[in-house]
């Protein structure tokens, strides 16, 4: 284990939606699969306008290799996917496709499991063995359940396999494996301390870097100099499952912050400029990993129903309403999971976080080098 790290054990956190704990093993693939995964993809990268796709085989539909499933969707997001096209189309080019090999009919009743993909396979675009679904989904993730390895022409290859796992993971420290240095994810959530200096931006420009020196400024000189505390606070996630999963959610978007760094060609000050200049595709990137991951998670984007309810509302009525759906422990549902271009008709004062946030990660990773 390095030194100089915060270690903390987030996932034993999580329950179901009954409430209860999830079995010692499933949990324990979890940070298996977590740090095999990042491994595998530490050197994928693609650039803004670069073309091409990853195409992730995963062999087998044990335990593990289904969180490696997840977690490659968790995880697997790039900077050159384009949500639209020029004239507003969902397009989805340069989606990743994760081809599991499983012989099994019901396997996708298996991936519905709260402890596996759960509502994302209401929402992105899969297959078994031929047979489409959710065929124009906006994310940015494919699955295909194949009984064969099938490797898709043009694509980036890799290969995940049951035994390369087990010889990864023996290889390891376990205090590596079941913990998480969640310095990242705390310097993030900084973010939500600067106030007014980000509320008060009016959602127009918001790509533009130059709107939100203030609070870049605020942010690495002020607050990333602060004392760090724990991520977790035991008695918080104890008590409200929400605050786990808001946890996990800036844990899980730290992780990918060194894969957005390959593709702007760098982490450090003098790159800068490349963070500032594709803050958009940056932006869609972040947007489409975010809601993967909480559908995930288990929270559910609005039904008709919610929408045509929230459409009727006005000023503080509507964002109440919202309020609501989004902290209904027993059944959450938030309104910005949906598609890039609908989040800035629906919520576009929500961009705001993901845009800083992005102009914000060279200033951490620094702050962690």
């Amino acid at each position: 284990m390095k030194k100089g790290v915060l270690r903390e054990k987030p996932f034993e956190f999580l329950r179901d939606k009954n409430g209860e704990k999830f079995p010692k093993e499933t949990v324990k693939n979890w940070y298996k699969a977590r740090i095999y995964v990042l491994e595998k993809l530490k050197d994928v990268a693609y650039a803004p306008n670069e073309e091409g796709h990853l195409q992730v085989i995963v062999e087998n539909d044990t335990p593990i290799m289904l969180a490696v499933v997840r977690s490659v969707a968790l995880y697997a997001h790039y900077l050159n996917f384009k949500e639209e096209d020029l004239f507003g189309n969902y397009v989805a080019k340069n989606r990743t496709v994760i081809t599991l090999v499983s012989q099994n009919e019901n396997i996708d009743a298996i991936l519905k499991k709260e402890d596996c993909l759960c509502n994302l396979i209401d929402n992105f675009r899969w297959s078994k063995f031929g047979e489409t679904h959710n065929t124009n989904s906006y994310l940015d993730i494919e699955l295909r359940i194949e009984k064969e390895s099938v490797e898709e022409a043009g694509a980036k290859i890799i290969r995940m396999t049951e035994k390369d796992v087990d010889v990864f993971i023996s290889q390891q420290d376990e205090k590596d494996i079941y913990t998480i240095d969640t310095r990242k994810a705390i310097m993030a959530n900084k973010m939500y301390e600067l106030g007014s200096l980000i509320d008060n931006l009016p959602a127009e420009d918001i790509h533009c870097a130059k709107r939100y020196t203030m609070a870049l400024d605020a942010f690495q000189y002020v607050l990333l100099k602060d004392e760090m505390l724990p991520l977790i606070d035991e008695a918080q996630w104890n008590a409200d499952i929400r605050k786990v999963k808001n946890g996990i959610s800036s844990i899980l978007c730290a992780d990918c912050f060194e894969s957005r760094a390959r593709a702007m060609g760098g982490g450090n000050k003098e790159k800068l400029r490349q963070w500032e200049k594709y803050n958009m595709e940056l932006s869609v990137s972040e947007h489409a990993r975010w809601v993967t991951e909480r559908l995930i998670m288990g929270i559910r984007p609005l039904n008709a129903k919610e929408y045509f309810q929230y459409e009727n509302l006005f000023d503080t009525k509507r964002a109440a309403y919202s309020k609501m759906l989004k902290n209904n422990i027993e059944d959450q549902a938030h309104l910005d999971i949906c598609s890039f271009r609908d989040l800035r008709r629906i919520n576009p004062g929500d961009m705001i976080y993901d845009s800083f946030l992005l102009l914000a990660i060279p200033r951490i990773l620094e702050k962690i080098k």
